[in-house]
């Protein structure tokens, strides 16, 4: 395996950072996201997104129904 194919990222996987958080209710709330590469994310209705986030020591991944 060469390096350039070891560093791709895993198939759909997009590095994104939080641009702001609405708290809806005690257990609903909306992420605003920025994707580092700049470009627009396409999804049909239904669809959702895994967010993984590394903590100290682990990393959690929860599931996220996308809206516009």
């Amino acid at each position: 395996m060469s390096d350039t194919l070891a560093e791709k990222p895993a198939r759909g996987s997009r590095k994104a950072s939080v641009e702001r958080i609405v708290d809806h209710a005690g257990d609903v709330r909306s992420l605003f996201l920025r994707l580092a590469d700049g470009r627009w994310f396409k999804f049909v209705p239904g669809q959702f997104i895994s967010i993984s986030i590394p903590l100290e020591d682990e990393t959690r991944t929860r599931a996220y129904s996308i809206a516009s």
